[in-house]
């Protein structure tokens, strides 16, 4: 008899691997499908370097005499804010757990999410990137992701 099981995640939930995981090793499935687009996942493996880097001359750009300190930029990259475009720009969790599970397991793993639309969000990382929208975004949303996560 085949069984259909729903993983539901919060995007961007700090603690959100390590429960994903824990999950899948409790149910032990045969096939893993993901809502992740395929041109999502080429995207960031391609250009996650560059991403990065954009991200952080954009926030030594917006900084100007006001450096902040290293603690303070942590806190930051830890935000709703500033660390949830720092989330987005990478691999999301639910990807890296699923492949994880699938390769230790040799379990087929489809990513299922569609590629235009994909496409259309991502972009717009130009405009959330710029140095005018982090300098809103890292005065504004400053709560921790951990925080804004409701379990």
């Amino acid at each position: 008899m085949s069984q259909l099981t729903l993983i539901g995640t919060v995007h961007r939930d700090p603690t959100g691997l390590t429960a994903l995981v824990a999950d899948l090793a409790r149910l032990r499935p045969h096939i893993i499908t993901l809502e992740f687009s395929a041109y999502g996942l080429r995207y960031r493996l391609a250009k996650k370097r560059r991403l990065a880097d954009r991200l952080l001359r954009g926030l030594h750009e917006i900084l100007g005499t006001d450096m902040w300190s290293v603690q303070e930029l942590k806190k930051r990259l830890q935000s709703t804010g500033i660390g949830g475009i720092r989330a987005l720009l990478n691999l999301p969790f639910e990807y890296r757990g699923v492949r994880l599970y699938s390769q230790r397991h040799g379990l087929p793993l489809h990513c299922l999410d569609s590629s235009l639309y994909s496409r259309r969000l991502l972009g717009h990382l130009d405009d959330l990137l710029a140095p005018e929208n982090l300098k809103k975004v890292a005065a504004f949303e400053t709560t921790p992701l951990r925080e804004s996560i409701r379990k």
